[in-house]
C-alpha cells in the first residue's frame, strides 16, 4: 500500500500566469488544500411525503482559502527580485527593481482582478489555485529569521489530478536574522523591540459570475504592532503622542547592506497602547495605522538591499 507522504510538498506561485518550476517559494511549514465545493438544497414538494430536501452542487464553484507560510530571504542577487516576489504581487504590492541596487516593494499593484496563480504539489498530485488574491503578514521575533504568512483565496477543482512534483532549485539568497543588532526606531529613536507584525489588511472578496470567477483586494488598512521592553521616561512619550495624534516613522532594518530587509512605515498612526507585566519588567505594545498621508500608496515600503 502507497501512502501520500506530506514532506513531498511543493508550492509554486506566479500573478498574471501559470507558474513554472523557477517560481518556487521555499515554505516554512506543508501546506495542504481542503477546496470547498459550492452546494445547495431545493424541496420537492407536491408527493404529500416529507423528508423532501434535495441537494445539488456546482462543481465550477468551488473555493479554496490557505496559508502559505515563509521565510524572508535576501535576494540572491542584489537588486534581484527576491523569492517571495510573485506572492507579493498576488497580495497587491507594486515592485521597482534597480539592477544592482535594490527591490522595492509597496501598495499599488494589481488590486482590481485576481491575476494570481498558486500550484501545489503533493506527493504526485497538484491542485491548481486561479484568479487568486492574499493578504500578508510579516514577522519578526529577536533570535529568529524574519517570516511571511500569505492568506491566499482563489478557486481550484474538486479533485486533485495526477501530476508528478517538479524538479525545483531554492533561491539561495541568505535568511537574515533579527538580532539584538538589528535596529528599530521609531521617529529615529531605537527601542527595545522583541516582536513585530506588519499586518496589510487586504479586504479579499471575490466574484463568481458567468465568464468570471476571481478574488480580488476591495482595499486595505495596514497596521503594525510592536511589542518592547518599556525604557523609563523615553517611553512615556508613547502616550503623549496618541494622545495629540502625532504622526510617527517606524523603521525595522534585518541583515546587512546586501542581504539586508527594510521595513519602513513612513506615516504611523498610534491605535492601541498597552502595558503588562512579563518576568518582572514591562512591556509596552503599540499598534499603529500605517497611514498613507494623503500620498497614494505611501503606507508600507519593503526593501530588499
Amino acid at each position: 500500500m502507497s501512502v501520500q507522504e506530506t514532506n513531498k510538498n511543493t508550492l509554486l506561485a506566479k500573478s498574471g500566469s501559470v507558474p513554472s518550476a523557477v517560481n518556487v517559494v521555499q515554505l516554512d511549514g506543508f501546506v495542504l488544500l481542503s477546496p470547498k465545493v459550492s452546494t445547495g438544497e431545493i424541496n420537492a414538494v407536491g408527493t404529500g411525503a416529507l423528508g423532501n430536501k434535495k441537494g445539488y452542487v456546482d462543481p465550477n464553484n468551488t473555493k479554496v482559502t490557505f496559508d502559505i507560510p515563509t521565510v524572508i530571504k535576501a535576494s540572491a542577487t542584489l537588486g534581484a527580485a527576491p523569492e517571495l516576489c510573485e506572492l507579493y504581487k498576488i497580495a497587491g504590492l507594486y515592485e521597482t527593481i534597480t539592477p544592482g541596487s535594490k527591490a522595492v516593494y509597496k501598495p499599488g499593484g494589481i488590486t482590481s482582478s485576481g491575476s494570481g496563480v498558486v500550484k501545489v504539489f503533493s506527493d504526485g498530485y497538484s491542485r491548481t489555485v486561479n484568479g487568486a488574491a492574499a493578504n500578508m503578514k510579516i514577522s519578526g521575533k529577536v533570535g529568529e529569521p524574519l517570516k511571511a504568512v500569505f492568506s491566499v483565496s482563489g478557486y481550484t477543482t474538486p479533485q486533485a489530478e495526477a501530476d508528478p512534483n517538479p524538479t525545483v532549485t531554492l533561491n539561495a539568497g541568505i535568511i537574515p536574522i533579527i538580532s539584538k543588532i538589528s535596529a528599530i526606531t521609531i521617529s529615529g529613536t531605537p527601542i527595545n523591540c522583541d516582536s513585530f507584525e506588519l499586518d496589510v489588511g487586504n479586504d479579499v472578496q471575490d466574484t463568481y459570475a458567468t465568464g468570471m470567477s476571481e478574488f480580488y483586494i476591495a482595499n486595505f488598512d495596514p497596521t503594525i504592532s510592536l511589542v518592547a521592553i518599556k525604557t523609563k521616561g523615553t517611553d512615556e512619550q508613547s502616550w503623549i503622542d496618541m494622545g495629540n495624534g502625532q504622526l510617527k516613522a517606524i523603521l525595522i532594518t534585518v541583515g546587512d547592506a546586501g542581504n539586508q530587509v527594510l521595513l519602513e512605515v513612513p506615516h504611523a498612526f498610534a491605535l492601541e497602547l498597552g502595558e503588562a507585566d512579563e518576568k518582572g519588567r514591562v512591556k509596552l505594545t503599540r499598534k499603529f495605522r500605517a497611514q498613507n498621508d494623503g500620498v497614494a500608496n505611501a503606507n508600507f515600503i519593503i526593501t530588499h538591499q
